[in-house]
């Protein structure tokens, strides 16, 4: 678990730290002696603590695990990251609840690599309508608006133009 770039950590039913690996002490830039006995309020902003608390609570007392759950969390620095989480409950010998395992995967790159594709997408499919509404269209005026506003939506832009270039006699653009 040391060195495994997922974070790991294991919580009593009290919802305390008991352990963590390497990337929870990097994350929340805590040493791995120190973990022990604290909970999300000694990490993480109130705010935060509280919504983390109420889930693992629930993981806690339903028996209910969290399998891959997207979450954005801000660093310091305010950059959002992408974690895929995951909670799951563990139980004693007899079968009873006593904590969790819960565990964070960084899936920023993919994330972004995904919406860069869907964003892609949107742009093709947005020149894609275009270029059949210029190619139907008797003038290129009557198809402008419509396609324009197809490929604003598809860049998420609140305008797009089209300029019409003239060539003088001389052979300049203007």
């Amino acid at each position: 678990l040391y060195s495994i770039p997922t974070i790991v950590y294991f919580k009593d039913a009290q919802l305390a730290y008991i352990a963590a690996n390497q990337a929870f002490s990097e994350f929340t830039g805590t040493e791995l002696s120190e973990v022990p006995g604290k909970t999300d309020f000694d990490f993480f902003s109130e705010q935060v603590a509280k919504q983390i608390s109420e889930e693992d609570t629930g993981v806690i007392s339903e028996g209910t695990p969290v399998f891959g759950r997207e979450q954005p969390i801000s660093d310091e620095f305010g950059h959002v990251h992408w974690y895929e989480v995951s909670k799951i409950p563990y139980k004693d010998s007899s079968g009873t609840i006593i904590g969790m395992v819960g565990m964070l995967s960084d899936i920023t790159e993919h994330k972004t690599m995904v919406e860069g594709i869907q964003s892609r997408d949107s742009i093709l499919e947005a020149a894609g309508f275009t270029a059949e509404r210029f190619l139907k269209s008797m003038s290129w005026e009557d198809a402008a608006s419509e396609a324009l506003a197809r490929i604003g939506k598809a860049m998420n832009i609140s305008r797009a133009y089209i300029y019409e270039n003239h060539i003088t006699s001389a052979g300049k653009l203007y």
